[in-house]
């Protein structure tokens, strides 16, 4: 078998290895079951340089495609309005900061209208993984910055010290990008508490995949590379609850539930113990209050189930959870029960900021009708 065969979609993206494409081969739509599955659209963005965000249907009919010149980085979701607001990766001096910061790197935070054209923009070259767009016009995002050699070196865990480390900046501007607050994990964090697992590189201190507002005072942050999720007061920077390590560890994605309760998807990178011998990912419900895991799911065997990074899952409107594992471009829906009733397996292949090919997705994001005003 001599490179892509055109019978199979997604070809266009790029060349891919004919064994990974065997392995693999099974994408598009690959299950739906009508009577369980919650009926609507859904919007994904494959990491790589096909640079393009997608609207499907439960048939896996692409809807409609923005083409964004240049890959996601990492995930996009349509505002109110019907525009596309994403996150995109701009190509800089700070491409190889790290030897796999090109992967999450940003750099812009965009809404794009229906047909394309970039409506507003805000740049931040150390942006990355995480930016959302404000009711004022402005946004909250993620951004990076050079720690201070003295207190590098105090962060204990993790490999060999290097030169440098990276922490993590949260940033909050206006519509006319200024300004307006930010939180520095070098400042607030601990050395003595936020401990890097042994397997971890020293690249970063805190990688930071999300941050957003819980309400007007309190800002919920999650550090995959500390396998925490944090509280912090908007006022004063102080962390007020730190959740983790465990039950989840490399975690992507949370959610405050209307219950109170998060939902997160945990990837289990750092699992060390019990049943992290087998290495699985699972999508878990954990009650802030107790701190106890109260609804999960993972496969069966375990071990299907499983990306060591990108990630996410929301509740969708009757109940069911859209998930998205990340490392293999899968997005599914299941019910309460775990019951899988719609299957979409990303079908474009093509390099990402390190070159690799691969069919990789941050999140999925789910609409109904009455939620896309702009489809015909």
């Amino acid at each position: 078998m001599d490179g892509p065969s055109p019978s199979l979609p997604g070809w266009e993206g790029g060349p891919v290895d004919p064994i990974t494409w065997r392995r693999v081969a099974k994408t598009g739509l690959t299950a739906h079951n009508p009577d369980k599955a919650c009926q609507g659209y859904t919007l994904y963005a494959p990491l790589n340089e096909t640079n393009a965000v997608f609207l499907i249907d439960m048939d896996g009919n692409e809807m409609h495609r923005w083409d964004l010149g240049c890959q996601p980085g990492n995930y996009g979701y349509i505002l109110p309005n019907g525009n596309l607001f994403v996150n995109a990766k701009v190509e800089d001096d700070l491409w190889n900061w790290t030897p796999t910061y090109s992967l999450f790197k940003g750099g812009a935070l965009r809404e794009y209208d229906w047909d394309g054209n970039i409506v507003w923009e805000h740049l931040d070259l150390h942006h990355h993984h995480d930016g959302r767009r404000l009711a004022h016009g402005g946004a909250i995002y993620l951004s990076m910055e050079e720690m201070d050699a003295g207190l590098a070196a105090k962060v204990k865990g993790g490999g060999e010290p290097l030169d440098r480390m990276l922490a993590d900046v949260v940033r909050e501007v206006d519509a006319d990008g200024n300004l307006l607050w930010e939180w520095h994990a070098a400042e607030h964090l601990d050395t003595e508490i936020d401990i890097l697992p042994e397997s971890c590189n020293r690249w970063e201190w805190t990688h930071l995949n999300a941050a957003f507002f819980l309400d007007d005072e309190r800002v919920m942050m999650s550090s995959r590379q500390l396998s925490r999720i944090y509280i912090v007061e908007k006022s004063s920077g102080k962390v007020l609850e730190r959740f983790g390590p465990g039950p989840f560890f490399g975690q992507h994605d949370p959610h405050l539930l209307p219950n109170g309760n998060i939902l997160v998807f945990d990837n289990g990178s750092y699992r060390t113990h019990g049943s992290g011998a087998i290495v699985h990912s699972r999508v878990l419900e954990f009650d802030m209050k107790t701190r106890e895991v109260v609804w999960e799911y993972k496969d069966t065997p375990m071990y299907s189930f499983q990306s060591a990074f990108l990630s996410g899952a929301e509740i969708l409107p009757n109940g069911n959870i859209l998930v998205a594992e990340g490392g293999r471009g899968r997005i599914f829906q299941i019910t309460p029960e775990g019951e899988v009733v719609w299957e979409f397996i990303n079908p474009y292949f093509d390099k990402n900021g390190v070159g690799w090919i691969w069919n990789c997705v941050q999140e999925a994001k789910f609409y109904t009708a009455d939620q896309l005003p702009n489809l015909a």
